[in-house]
Order: structure tokens, then sequence, then C-alpha cells
């Protein structure tokens, strides 16, 4: 059965191991690398939303977290898409702050992004969505959606994922 990955992280392994070596560490380097931006973007986006103490918290939670640790130690893409969707999480709120198209458009750029590393973080999506429903409704904080502005370039880099994403449907038995 294939095996359903994103695109990108084949091309992060490719450039390691040209620039690092094959070794184990040399392979896992980039991985702890993302994790390290990941948290440094966490903390950034908690101390501007809530604050210095709740931005130290979060950043502890987030860093002792079992899944974060292994993910940050392991040669596999989920660093990459932790880091794309703290990116994500950063930039939506940006957008909400400041209804700037070029903020929709980069949160639908990382939203793509998060794909291109691994599929399973789709899962978010729906919760973007949902919070900026929410947050159009309320019309908080002057809140003007340019939906097409973040979905035109989502779906235009999610064009070569399609395949994937059909392979899911057709077989998901090979998939866990």
């Amino acid at each position: 059965s294939r095996k359903v990955a994103g695109f990108a992280y084949p091309y992060v392994l490719w450039v390691a191991k040209s620039i690092l070596g094959s070794s184990v560490l040399a392979l896992r380097i980039p991985s702890i690398l993302a994790m390290i931006a990941a948290t440094a973007v966490i903390y950034k986006t908690a101390k501007d939303e809530f604050g210095y103490r709740a931005a130290n918290a979060a950043t502890i939670v987030f860093c002792i977290h079992p899944a974060v640790i292994f993910a940050a130690i392991d040669v596999r893409p989920y660093a990459f898409g932790i880091l794309m969707t703290a990116l994500a999480i950063r930039w939506m709120l940006r957008w909400v702050k400041t209804s700037s198209t070029r903020d929709a458009i980069i949160f639908g750029v990382l939203c793509a992004f998060m794909l291109y590393f691994r599929l399973v973080f789709m899962t978010i999506l729906p919760i973007f969505g949902l919070y900026l429903l929410i947050v159009a409704i309320r019309r908080t904080e002057n809140f003007r959606p340019r939906w097409m502005a973040a979905l035109v370039p989502f779906l235009l880099l999610c064009i070569p994922l399609v395949g994937q994403v059909l392979h899911l449907f057709v077989k998901p038995e090979s998939h866990v």
C-alpha cells in the first residue's frame, strides 16, 4: 500500500543530507530546528494574545508534551507540520486583528503548507473555519473576512495533493 505523506518533507531530508550528511543526528537536526522554531512562534503568539506569564506557561506545557518531544527528535515530518500549524494560527489571529488581505493570503498559504508535510494536519482546518466564522458573525475587532483571499491560494496550492486525498477515500483500510 502507498503511504500518504506530504510532498515537502523528502526535500527537507534531501537538503539536510546534502549539507549535513546522512548520520542519524544529521537527519534529526531539521526536526529539532523546526520544533525550536514552533516553540518560538507559540511563545510569541501567546505573549501577544495573553501576556508574558501565559506565554511562559503555554511554552512550558508545549515543550513537555510527549508528542512534541517525540516529534522534535524523530526523522518524520511532524515537527514541520506543527511549525506550519503554529504559524497558521499566528497569521489567522493577525488577520482577525488587521483584516488585511495580505494576512489572509499568508494564512491560506500556511494552511496549505501544513498539508504539504502531512495530511493529518487537515483536521485543524474545520476548527480554523469555525473560529473565523464565529469572529465574522460577532464582528469583533472590526474583522472584515476576506474569505477568497485565504481560500484561493490554499486551494491552488492544494491541487498537487488531490491525488493523495482521493487515495485516502479509495483505500481507507490502508491508513490508520
